[in-house]
């Protein structure tokens, strides 16, 4: 019995100490897995660091730039000058979303080219997009409104794309700064009682609040440049409270009354009328601007803000009014008594918050945006802060022009549809911008521009001085993101691998002292067993 108990000890002892071996094995071969996942994840991350992504630059100096779209290359905007590509295969066919290319099938047009096209078909086609959604009714309407020409962008004689088109708010600002866009100020005055100190002032309070600055030059420009306060009061309050004739003339002068049209001697009047004379002369930009105008008007004369002084703190009046207009769109009334004996008292308008107000409305109308004019030091984001803003400027001919310029880019795809054919083999990929820029990266699909001639030809991105590669910085913290992720993963599972592996070579150690322990203790049995019998 004892060497057969010792037997099927020795057994199980070998049986256990294999499936240990087996356990390294394994142990072993997870963590070559772990070496080959994490070289793997190394060479991705060093790929990533190479990304690239495509920006349009819309005036080639790299300051305002967008992401490379489909829309943004497809659709005529202040982006593109109202010049955009075509979105071409290798064959020269157009590559259509799901959506156009239902409009082009709806309008009968071959996708392998040379169907011929008429303004019969091209109203079809203009339809069909509405009805698809692709372009709204009113550009629909005024591209069929427009007369159309067999011949645009197949060899017509290309329109000028200079007369319409888009300024920064900066270019803005620096237009506005022109002599022409004088305010007039040497004129402006309240003279309740000169000899107390009742004229209006300017501060300039992006340099220092100097009272008595010289503003007769002072621009609409310089108002989008920097920060100017316009101050008026004394030591009556009365004459300046509001309700009293003081506070009556002073908005007069500053903001006005009436309605649109007949709001002209105003400062606000002068800078209201000016900006619509260089942004909105037609709809939907007048329309936009006379919101912005009953906007202001709102809420310059029924959210009077007050701002109290310290009572007995004379000196500081015209400050405490100035540093209200600073955080407020609104005219702050400021006062400094103590209820008993009347002192210093002021109203005041910051002429910069007016304009960027104005402006800020103006922009939530045409554009569908965060934009929003409160109270700066709580939920303002002026449009004049946004640096990529564009303003799209009008001249005397502007409303014509622009028609003209989305009307002749309609009649140049329709006519390039028709006889170069179309592709929905992309369908809403294209609305991807990363498949997009890596299509046209890697040759899938090319841009076609608009030559002299009057026709498209076919050109690599980098051909384009609009289109321009640049490091992709996001990618590549994603990149760098997920890296540390996996590495981070990969060594906590490792290290388990290491514990593991101590654990199965300490079992193994000691598996294999039994064993020799036992097979020794056998050894001795069967010695001992065939001693007896000799004997």
């Amino acid at each position: 019995m004892g060497l057969a108990a010792s037997q099927a000890r020795f057994l199980a002892i070998t049986a256990r100490k294999a499936n240990c071996e087996l356990q390294s094995m394994q142990i072993a071969q997870d963590k070559l897995s772990i070496t080959n996942e994490l070289t793997e994840a190394t060479e991705d991350y060093q790929s990533a660091l190479n990304a690239t992504k495509l920006i349009w630059d819309s005036d080639g100096t790299g300051e305002y730039t967008y992401n490379v779209s489909y829309n943004l290359l497809m659709t005529p905007s202040a982006a593109n000058m109202y010049d955009p590509y075509l979105v071409t295969d290798a064959s020269g066919r157009i590559a259509l979303t799901t959506a156009m290319a239902n409009a082009a099938a709806a309008a009968g047009i071959d996708p392998k080219g040379g169907t011929q096209q008429s303004e019969a078909g091209r109203q079809g086609f203009i339809n069909a997009l509405v009805n698809a959604g692709v372009i709204t009714g009113s550009t629909g309407n005024t591209v069929l409104d427009n007369a159309y020409s067999e011949s645009a962008g197949v060899g017509g004689i290309p329109l000028d794309k200079t007369t319409a088109y888009a300024v920064s708010n900066e270019t803005l600002a620096n237009i506005l700064s022109d002599d022409a866009y004088n305010l007039g100020l040497p004129d402006y005055s309240v003279s309740i009682d000169p000899e107390k100190d009742n004229y209006g002032i300017v501060i300039n309070t992006s340099t220092s609040p100097t009272r008595g600055e010289a503003f007769e030059n002072l621009t609409i420009g310089d108002l989008l440049n920097n920060n100017y306060v316009l101050t008026y009061g004394g030591n009556d309050n009365e004459n300046v409270a509001p309700g009293s004739t003081g506070f009556s003339e002073f908005m007069q002068q500053v903001i006005g009354t009436g309605d649109y049209e007949s709001n002209t001697g105003s400062i606000f009047g002068k800078i209201a009328h000016t900006l619509t004379d260089l942004l909105g002369i037609s709809e939907p930009n007048l329309q936009a601007l006379e919101y912005a105008y009953n906007k202001i008007m709102m809420s310059y004369t029924e959210e009077l803000a007050y701002d109290a002084g310290k009572p007995g703190s004379t000196p500081d009046a015209r400050k405490s009014a100035v540093n209200s207009a600073n955080r407020y769109n609104t005219v702050c009334y400021t006062r400094d008594d103590n209820l008993n004996k009347k002192q210093n008292a002021y109203i005041a308008v910051n002429l910069s918050n007016l304009v960027s107000s104005f402006l800020t409305y103006y922009a939530q109308q045409v554009t569908s945006s965060d934009y929003s004019a409160g109270r700066l030091d709580e939920n303002c984001y002026y449009v004049t802060d946004d640096m990529t803003y564009m303003y799209e400027l009008a001249n005397a001919n502007a409303v014509t022009e622009k028609d003209l310029l989305i009307t002749d880019f309609y009649n140049s795809l329709y006519n390039n549809i028709c006889a170069n054919g179309w592709t929905a083999a992309y369908g809403d990929y294209l609305e991807d911008d990363n498949f997009l820029q890596n299509a046209l990266k890697n040759g899938q699909l090319f841009i076609s521009v608009l030559a002299t001639d009057g026709y498209y030809y076919q050109e690599v991105y980098n051909d384009n001085g609009y289109l321009v590669e640049i490091t992709d910085d996001d990618a590549i913290a994603q990149a760098e993101l997920e890296f540390e992720i996996i590495k981070s993963k990969l060594n906590a599972k490792e290290e388990k691998l290491d514990i593991d592996m101590k654990n199965v070579d300490m079992e193994i150690s000691s598996l294999t002292t039994e064993y020799d322990t036992v097979k020794n203790l056998i050894s001795k049995n069967i010695e001992k067993v065939f001693t007896m019998f000799q004997s």
